[in-house]
């Protein structure tokens, strides 16, 4: 909360000195997309595992009909997305036998909208790749055009992509 009203919280013994704290901005965008989909969809399954034969398998967000595993990297566009990343959707795809896969990024990153077919046949697997635009002008004033505006604005882009 700090953050989106963009306080800085100063030490007590000095005015013009204050703390820095990092994030692992990947794991804050994992976690926050999969709150919103399980606000979305109570089928929602997060970090389910599955071991498949030797293959232990942990995608960041599981639906009844989609998985979706969320990437904080830079990439340019779909050429730069890498051969690892379409083979762990494949694998996803077909080991849990869901067939609409997603790799979502946030969009100041990459602004993508395109679909992929991975696979022939019974294993093909259709992978999404979306961009998700954080960004919200409804102001941060703590009322309902405020924070719970961005949250409720939020749920209605990820809602689209599904």
């Amino acid at each position: 909360m700090l953050i989106l009203q963009k306080l800085v919280p100063m030490t007590q013994h000095s005015r013009d000195k204050s703390f820095a704290f990092l994030f692992d901005m990947a794991v804050v965008f994992e976690k926050f997309v999969g709150k919103m989909y399980q606000e979305i969809d109570s089928s929602t399954q997060l970090q389910k595992q599955g071991n498949f034969g030797s293959l232990h398998l942990k995608p960041d967000i599981v639906t009844a009909r989609q998985i979706i595993d969320t990437k904080y990297k830079k990439v340019n566009s779909r050429s730069d997305v890498t051969t690892q990343d379409k083979y762990q959707m494949f694998a996803y795809g077909v080991n849990f036998k869901v067939k609409e896969t997603m790799l979502l990024y946030p969009k100041h990153l990459l602004d993508v909208d395109e679909n992929l077919e991975l696979g022939k046949g019974e294993d093909l697997i259709r992978l999404k790749m979306k961009s998700l635009d954080l960004g919200f002008d409804g102001g941060y004033d703590g009322g309902y055009d405020g924070y719970d505006g961005f949250l409720g604005e939020i749920k209605s882009r990820l809602e689209g992509m599904r």
